[in-house]
């Protein structure tokens, strides 16, 4: 008997401990809802198979609680699902949310993709910038090396430091032409040759470490230079980058002349004076792509070589942009515009590239609209192919010297070019385009209408009259002709 009490005594103790361990789950699982502790799997007392009410009223308790935490850890979850939807909705682009038109929607694209250069660019110069640094103090290492070297082997080495620093080096003005797929390399040994550095090889070992190698992109064209401006800053001048992300659009009408052009892009700070426009139109050395630019002929005596190849257009250019990457937006846009059928065109009609772009101009300037251009241009071919009336006499060619600046040029120099492109004076075909013709005048110059007529003139409206002889044409111009 005392040993069965015994064992009792010890089971209510084992009891006793089984509720103790599950107050502590209960309140362990009361203070922490979020998180869900598995019921403890209770061992049966022995020698019994039943189980006290007390146990099933704690075990009832428990999956109350457990089913409590439950509950809240899914209203959690579902406000936190209704949270993330909203905020979903709330980053729904203005172009899902309204309907927007393409012109709105191409005005948001166009500032995203400016916000995205920006940051790109700001990026850039940060890293450029961490470069340089690193580069600068390898780069001063290296002339107190030098200078060291110098004075040790008493050897004239200085001048390769002042490649860099460019001390008492000389400001006079040279000009230099950068040829396409030109390398770093080939254009430092280009301003040796020109005496703007000392040494190439030590300069090109020198702008490895300042980040220039064989994927720098240097504008084609013609750069004037200076040695004073050290070896960093004639590279600089000379990439492609400009020195601004500031963009302008411009549109230049039909008809508009190289003057016209320049003062156009000046005024819209394109670039920083008129006449580097002009120098690099003078100078400019065609690449192979511009084969239209071939038949270019007498190109020392045009007044502008580039006359009739700046196609009318709207562009949109960087504020402060390199002049031979101007020239460059207009000829790719001829390029374009001068199809293949054009070239074969003007094979059958016996006539050269420039030829059609000279004619076309002389139209774009007589006609007043695109319907006469056809007529005028039957009459300037009628002309041409005649024996007798191979003198055009159109005012247009006068008109075109007459506008030149007089600042620009002395009287002696303006005969000559009136020599040359006054149809009153020279036979046949002025010596290249008076203007920048336009699409129009360009096909009408391909394509001249079936005509026996010699003669045309305008009266103050713009109405056009033609003849076939002189007479007629006398009559026209004495009638309507003011």
């Amino acid at each position: 008997m005392n040993n069965d009490n015994n064992q009792n005594e010890r089971r209510m103790s084992k009891d006793e401990l089984s509720f103790a361990y599950e107050d502590l789950l209960r309140n362990f699982t009361e203070s922490e809802p979020s998180v869900t502790i598995p019921e403890r799997k209770k061992s049966a007392p022995a020698k019994s198979e039943t189980v006290t009410a007390t146990d099933k009223a704690e075990s009832s308790d428990t999956k109350k609680t457990t089913k409590n935490t439950a509950a809240a850890s899914a209203s959690a979850k579902q406000k936190t699902s209704k949270a993330s939807a909203q905020r979903k909705s709330s980053q729904t682009t203005p172009s899902e949310s309204r309907g927007l038109s393409e012109k709105e929607r191409e005005r948001i694209a166009k500032r995203k993709r400016k916000q995205h250069y920006k940051a790109s660019k700001r990026k850039y110069r940060k890293q450029r910038w961490a470069h340089r640094a690193l580069s600068l103090l390898v780069t001063a290492m290296l002339i107190v090396i030098i200078v060291l070297a110098s004075s040790a082997l008493k050897i004239p080495l200085l001048g390769f430091v002042n490649d860099v620093i460019a001390i008492d080096r000389s400001d006079a003005p040279v000009a230099v032409y950068i040829s396409e797929d030109m390398k770093t390399e080939q254009i430092l040994n280009m301003l040796e040759e020109y005496d703007l550095i000392y040494s190439a090889k030590f300069c090109n070992l020198l702008m490895g470490f300042l980040g220039y190698d064989d994927e720098s992109e240097f504008v084609v064209g013609e750069h004037v230079l200076t040695a004073k401006m050290g070896v960093e800053g004639m590279l600089n001048s000379m990439l492609f980058e400009s020195d601004t992300n500031e963009t302008v659009k411009i549109t230049f009408p039909e008809g508009y002349t190289i003057d016209q052009i320049a003062e156009k892009l000046y005024s819209e700070k394109v670039i920083s004076a008129k006449n580097v426009l002009y120098n690099a139109v003078a100078t400019y050395e065609f690449p192979e792509s511009f084969d239209f630019l071939n038949s270019i002929t007498d190109a020392q005596t045009r007044y502008r070589l580039l006359e009739g190849y700046m196609y009318p257009d709207t562009y949109e250019f960087y504020l402060g942009e390199n002049a031979n990457s101007v020239i460059n937006r207009f000829l790719n846009n001829f390029a374009s515009k001068w199809i293949e059928e054009y070239e074969d065109e003007a094979e059958e009609l016996g006539m050269t590239v420039d030829e059609i772009i000279t004619l076309a101009s002389i139209l774009q300037k007589e006609a007043s609209d695109a319907n006469q251009m056809y007529t005028i241009s039957s009459i300037l071919h009628n002309r041409l192919d005649s024996d007798s009336l191979r003198i055009l006499q159109c005012d247009s060619t006068q008109d075109y010297i007459a506008k030149i600046d007089p600042g620009l040029m002395n009287q002696a120099q303006l005969n000559a070019l009136l020599e040359v492109y006054d149809t009153y004076q020279c036979v046949g075909l002025p010596i290249g385009p008076i203007c920048n013709p336009g699409g129009d005048a360009i096909y009408a110059a391909l394509h001249p209408d079936d005509t026996d007529l010699y003669y045309f003139c305008h009266d103050p409206d713009g109405n056009m009259y033609t003849a076939r002889t002189l007479e007629e044409h006398s009559i026209n111009v004495q009638t309507y002709v003011k």
